[in-house]
């Protein structure tokens, strides 16, 4: 029996550590893409839930999760490929798919009908249920192609690299004909000349790149605009031949839509949140960097009283803690800042040269912001 003990003891320890540590704890998430209603019923990619519960679809109520139009049980860890039956009485385009726990009777889905029973489940505070939609629908954000006339070289770019056209993603699109997607500048506030294509299959397409034509000139928002394809087959021809490739509407509108194609800033009117915050709506930027908030000095952006570091890219939501929220007043000034001395460490105004304001168009990419009282 010593033997045996040994050797069960020597093999034991050939085993990995993680294979006898403890598992990780699990992060419940979903993950939906845009569908068309196939039979009454949609289809939910992924479900990860931490304990037994249920995926509930949601109609939308004004951009919220409204009544229940379908659910199905789900098990503790990842679901995959869930159907779930809808009330098609009550569907909506655009649905939400929340993930329920399952505290009441086991296996009956009692939300909305018993009390504190089969709640929604919440990451961070946030309830975890993401939007798609059944109708053609295109995905789309903004992003910085083109950048600030200031932007930071990257080591090692060539010539080639800096003069490469810039490409505009389109995250998804869900159309139930072939077709392209047309990025338009913008025009006083709508599409304007077209600035660069890309094609589409029937069905869902993701992750759409589009050259954009060096020889149109940029502007800080673009287009993106569904076309179908009923012309020569995959070659766009809008304007060019009558009645082709008309654009596509749902609902009587044209899908189409602005984001940002440059380095910019979204901001609204706020009272300073709980500990001196204000939240930017959306703050874009082709370089990691600086947003900073100034005070304001007759009207013209002052001293700085809170910032936040930004990696490339779009940010929405972004949060920041001013350090002398007192001196916020009526008025502040978000300005972004390239990164480009000590990574990491705000330097403008202390350092010669370092961290300056992003420019656009000879601009400083700066916007007021009413705090209210």
């Amino acid at each position: 029996m010593r033997k045996l003990s040994l050797a069960l003891l020597s093999l034991l320890a050939l085993v990995p550590f993680a294979a006898v540590g403890a598992q990780d704890a699990i992060v419940p998430s979903v993950t939906v893409t845009d569908q068309f209603v196939q039979d009454d019923t949609v289809t939910i990619n992924e479900v990860v839930s931490a304990a037994p519960g249920w995926i509930v679809i949601h109609i939308d109520n004004e951009g919220r999760p409204g009544p229940v139009a379908g659910y199905a049980p789900v098990v503790e860890g990842s679901n995959a490929d869930v159907v779930i039956t809808l009330d098609m009485t009550m569907a909506t385009p655009k649905l939400f798919a929340m993930l329920h726990d399952d505290t009441g009777e086991a296996g009956v889905y009692e939300f909305g009908t018993v009390e504190g029973a089969d709640r929604p489940v919440a990451v961070d505070g946030k309830v975890v249920t993401p939007a798609f939609w059944t109708v053609t629908h295109m995905r789309a954000s903004s992003q910085a192609v083109i950048g600030g006339d200031n932007v930071p070289v990257v080591e090692g770019a060539s010539a080639a690299d800096m003069m490469m056209a810039p490409v505009v993603t389109i995250e998804s699109v869900l159309s139930d004909v072939a077709g392209f997607v047309v990025i338009h500048i913008d025009n006083d506030g709508a599409p304007g000349p077209v600035a660069g294509w890309g094609w589409f299959a029937e069905g869902l397409t993701e992750a759409i790149e589009i050259n954009l034509d060096l020889g149109v000139d940029p502007t800080a928002v673009v287009w993106p605009m569904l076309h179908v394809d009923t012309g020569v087959i995959g070659e766009y021809e809008f304007g060019m031949v009558e009645g082709a490739d008309l654009p596509i509407s749902v609902d009587g509108a044209v899908v189409t839509f602005p984001i940002a194609a440059m380095p910019s800033l979204t901001v609204a009117s706020q009272a300073l949140g709980e500990g001196g915050t204000l939240t930017i709506k959306e703050a874009v930027i082709d370089a990691d960097g600086w947003l900073v908030i100034h005070v304001s000095d007759n009207g013209a952006p002052g001293r700085v009283i809170g910032g936040v570091a930004l990696a490339a890219g779009a940010h929405s939501n972004v949060v920041i803690t001013l350090d002398d929220a007192a001196a916020a007043g009526e008025q502040v000034f978000p300005m972004l800042h390239y990164d480009t001395n000590v990574i990491g460490e705000y330097e403008f105004g202390t350092v010669e040269g370092a961290d300056a304001p992003v420019f656009v168009a000879e601009a400083v990419v700066v916007v007021p912001l009413t705090v209210e009282g």
